[in-house]
């Protein structure tokens, strides 16, 4: 019992340094919100202060189609009514918060997840040195500690209200990870039904609730434009210039002032859509969808890296644990229900993969530590470690391009 508790106290210290280094990365960068057009630039946008103009009351309830959300807008909001900070220091705040929030999740998840406490360090190690805290925009690293909460809530049979707020709450982060509502809830609902019909007949209707809660007022406000503009076509056009341009013309730099339905129209004569495209254009679709993928699938490496090796163990092995069955249940529909359309319109970016970084790795390192085979333990602790070193070295790299990923 001493030894345990060493364990988790040592843990529990990791997570500590873990944020002063994450804090002193982020305080190396500017505090100044990035303009418009990065994605960042919506901590400067949420704003949730109620007033007057022109005698009618005014209220700016985030969009979810915009770059930040609704959850991560309100959460900025609310941070920005609630703490005093400045255009020189907003940026460090936010970040920091996230972060915070990020590697909170994850020091959870390890002790939700992970049975054999020794396993949890070089668990946590490997995703605090991922870096994908320190990713921006920071609506994609808060989707990430949201997910966490919700895992770690209806594993530790939490009241359905709590875990029901979490996962709503990571599904409004961002337009494309609205369909994970109804698939989580369906995976959780399902896993709740072998404990208690009781308390599973409570899921659907408290992720209803907090689902109206959060979108109602900005229904009120907006109406239907609450979703935003369909942003799919647009994706696929500047994802489309990314990937073949540089290729044909050398030394090229895309302009500032790019005209994306010019250029859309030129290349895509006589559709609106992805689907026109798919269907008029079929060739050069496949073309664009066929780099996607490998580009994907570089990003897969480069964001897993060795832990590829234990992870392909696991899968390979067949020897599944029950007790781990929900949390794989959602990784599977998370990629079903997120990754796979997002595919469809853009390669899958590093920022994309960290919202469920803490998620995978922990499921990993669970299952290498109860499955009954011999090399499974060397076999992880090695690939944890040669991560861990490769990622500190690119720390600083990530660090300062943080916007890129």
């Amino acid at each position: 019992q001493l030894f345990k508790e060493a364990q988790d106290r040592f843990l529990f210290v990791l997570l500590l340094l873990s944020l002063l280094a994450c804090f002193v990365l982020i305080l190396r960068e500017s505090g100044t919100v990035p303009a418009w057009p990065m994605d960042q630039h919506f901590v400067s946008t949420a704003d949730l202060r109620l007033g007057r103009s022109e005698g009618h009351w005014v209220f700016h309830y985030p969009i979810l189609g915009h770059a930040g959300g609704i959850t991560p807008s309100l959460i900025a909001g609310a941070y920005k009514l609630l703490i005093p900070t400045s255009p020189q220091t907003l940026n460090w705040h936010i970040r920091a918060l996230s972060a915070a929030l990020y590697l909170v999740s994850a020091y959870l998840l390890c002790k939700t997840i992970i049975k054999a406490p020794s396993w949890r360090p070089i668990t946590l190690l490997v995703i605090a040195t991922s870096g994908s805290q320190l990713l921006q925009p920071s609506s994609e690293v808060i989707a990430g500690g949201l997910l966490g909460l919700f895992i770690v809530c209806a594993m530790n049979r939490c009241h359905p209200l709590l875990s029901a707020g979490f996962l709503v709450a990571f599904g409004l982060c961002k337009i494309e990870l609205l369909l994970s509502i109804p698939a989580l809830t369906l995976v959780w609902y399902l896993y709740q039904r072998r404990i208690s019909t009781r308390r599973a007949t409570i899921i659907p209707i408290a992720v209803l609730a907090w689902f109206a809660l959060l979108v109602l007022p900005g229904l009120v406000v907006h109406g239907p434009e609450l979703l935003g503009v369909s942003r799919s076509f647009l994706t696929f056009s500047i994802t489309y210039n990314w990937m073949f341009a540089p290729h044909q013309f050398s030394g090229y730099v895309e302009p500032a002032n790019m005209d994306w339905t010019s250029f859309a129209a030129a290349q895509f004569p006589g559709a609106n859509s992805v689907l026109d495209v798919i269907q008029r254009f079929p060739r050069k679709y496949l073309h664009f969808f066929s780099i996607c993928f490998f580009e994907s699938l570089l990003t897969f490496i480069e964001t897993f890296r060795f832990m590829l090796i234990p992870m392909a163990l696991l899968i390979v092995s067949r020897c599944w644990i029950p007790r781990l069955r929900f949390p794989i249940l959602c990784i599977l529909a998370l990629v079903i229900f997120t990754l796979l359309p997002a595919s469809l319109l853009t390669w899958i970016h590093v920022r994309y993969l960290a919202r469920y970084v803490p998620l995978v790795l922990c499921v990993v390192a669970a299952g290498c530590s109860e499955i009954q085979l011999r090399y499974a333990k060397p076999t992880f602790m090695a690939c944890g470690w040669l991560t861990i070193v490769i990622q500190l070295i690119n720390l600083d790299k990530l660090s300062q391009g943080s916007h890129f990923y």
